[in-house]
């Protein structure tokens, strides 16, 4: 530590530490335990004072570390203390700063979340849309059923309105049958001619066909008769012999 080093140097005003709560010297004549009320006061005085004195304290070593290592002795000047009724700062820890990985990752949930909520929107619009269609289609099925009901109905009502307008037919009139007697002309075996008294002359074998008498069913040359299958029989007239 060099020569000049003087203690005078580091010591401050008189009184400008003063906080009223001084302790008088202690009398070297007291006994070496001490008055207990001067040790109270002691205690009183530091625990009142013991942030001024801890910065007294630091000050001072601060200032002889200095002056050791500048080279010289330079005086310090004093430090100005803080109120004591200051409150002390607290520094405040930064908050962590999150990745730049978290946060893009982060920020892909919450598009993801947000597409997700646009689909769920999208496929409610298209049911609500499906939804009307398929009421739309029982609509147009109820109506088509409704009209097919109508037009069976005007149907059958057109044909009933078309029976009724319908003339009614007239009956025939019956035309009188004039009786017809045939007489025989000629006669061989299995054939025979014939005429009628209208007029109506032919030739006849069995199986044949005369009006008013039926189907041919014998030919009698011996005794000169065709029999019909209704039971008459036409013979020679008389009024030919």
């Amino acid at each position: 530590m060099p020569d000049d080093y003087k203690q005078d140097d580091y010591q401050y005003p008189e009184g400008e530490f003063s906080t009223g709560n001084e302790i008088p010297p202690l009398n070297p004549e007291e006994p070496a335990g001490g008055n207990p009320q001067d040790l109270n006061g002691l205690k009183n005085f530091w625990q009142s004072n013991k942030r001024i004195i801890v910065i007294v304290i630091a000050a001072a070593l601060i200032a002889l570390v200095f002056k050791m290592f500048s080279g010289g002795p330079k005086k310090v000047k004093p430090v100005p203390l803080p109120p004591q009724s200051a409150p002390m700062q607290v520094a405040v820890a930064p908050k962590p700063q999150v990745s730049t990985g978290l946060l893009d990752a982060q920020n892909a949930v919450k598009q993801a979340q947000s597409q997700v909520e646009q689909n769920k929107t999208a496929i409610q619009e298209l049911q609500g849309q499906l939804q009307d269609i398929q009421n739309s289609l029982s609509n147009i099925q109820s109506t088509q059923t409704q009209l097919s009901q109508t037009v069976t109905s005007l149907t059958d009502q057109t044909a009933k309105i078309a029976e009724q307008l319908k003339p009614v037919a007239k009956p025939k009139p019956v035309i009188p049958v004039t009786p017809v007697t045939y007489y025989l002309r000629a006669i061989i075996p299995g054939r025979a001619w014939i005429q009628g008294s209208n007029g109506d002359a032919r030739s006849v074998s069995v199986g044949d066909t005369i009006p008013q008498y039926g189907r041919v069913e014998y030919i009698d040359p011996d005794q000169g008769t065709v029999t019909g299958s209704t039971g008459k029989v036409i013979g020679f007239n008389e009024d030919d012999s």
